[in-house]
């Protein structure tokens, strides 16, 4: 994609959503565990006194029982690794990085209403009305934001989500696994051939799908919870809720995020657009339009009047 230099001069070249720590450490835990399974699987496959390993040259074993015995195996040795042994969504391990991001994005967007407050007619409201003013407020020390309604529903929402599509990368390891295994007995390949194309395997789909979900999630958790931000500070001043939509500006870019760059979109439409694979953009809440000449006039005949502010 052919970047415009002006354009790209205007644009945030670094992490727009400033979540790649987030992002890493839930890849470093992914890499740690599909790590440890391979190390499972190959002290399995290799040691002659397992099922699969026959003679002294680790000859594939012809017996398909002895395959269907493993692929028991390989799942719970997934569901141990993997998942903690953990089936309900709400309390699997990586619920930590998605409240991480979650609460990143709340926070942002608190700084980054009060940055336009101080510019736009929103100021004024915020030192007219106490509640709205504590909405731009930061958490303070030891407040759990995932215990609150308004937040909670959302992360569990992207909780139940992540487990699903953990499941689906851990459930096509297995099938690609099955098929090495079948096909292994068919060609004669030695147990130590098998090892190597599973190996490869958990590596190209087991960790490969799995950084994709860390690297994707994050940023789409960081986003929603922004959205979400600014649809209660919307619907608190009766204004129209939304987003500017912001890329990286890089040559990595989706052309169509490319054409959505400093772009207004309603909240809605937004939720709509997020979310695709690997996505770097962020959002950004959009309360510019409370500065409009219209509005100006409207404050200022308030004022006269002795009145509140009127949006």
């Amino acid at each position: 994609m052919i970047i415009d230099h002006d354009i790209a001069g205007r644009l945030n070249l670094k992490d727009p959503t400033k979540t790649a720590a987030i992002r890493k450490k839930w890849i470093s835990q992914f890499r740690k565990r599909f790590r440890k399974l391979k190390g499972r699987i190959n002290r399995f496959l290799l040691d002659s006194d397992k099922s699969l390993a026959i003679n002294s040259v680790y000859q594939f074993d012809s017996d398909p029982e002895k395959v269907k015995e493993f692929l028991a195996w390989l799942q719970q040795q997934i569901d141990l690794i993997i998942f903690d042994n953990v089936t309900n969504p709400n309390l699997m391990w990586q619920n930590v990085y998605i409240s991480q991001a979650y609460e990143k994005g709340v926070q942002k967007a608190k700084q980054e209403i009060q940055r336009q407050a101080e510019v736009t007619a929103l100021l004024l409201l915020l030192r007219f009305d106490s509640t709205v003013s504590e909405m731009t407020q930061p958490f303070s020390q030891g407040f759990n934001f995932i215990n609150q309604p308004i937040y909670s529903d959302v992360a569990r929402m992207s909780y139940s989500k992540n487990f699903s599509a953990l499941q689906g990368v851990t459930g096509e390891l297995q099938k690609q696994i099955s098929r090495i295994l079948f096909d292994g007995m068919q060609t004669e390949k030695s147990t130590t051939e098998i090892a190597k194309l599973i190996n490869d395997r958990v590596d190209k789909i087991g960790l490969s799908r799995s950084k994709l979900i860390a690297n994707t999630e994050t940023v789409l958790a960081f986003n929603l919870a922004k959205i979400t931000e600014t649809e209660l500070m919307a619907k608190k001043i009766n204004v129209p809720a939304k987003v500017e939509w912001i890329t990286k500006g890089d040559e990595r870019v989706r052309t169509s995020h490319a054409y959505r760059n400093r772009k207004i979109y309603s909240t809605k439409r937004a939720r709509t657009l997020l979310g695709e694979p690997n996505c770097r953009c962020k959002v950004v809440p959009y309360f510019k339009k409370l500065d409009s000449p219209e509005a100006r006039r409207e404050r200022s005949q308030a004022r006269k009047q002795g009145l509140k502010l009127v949006l």
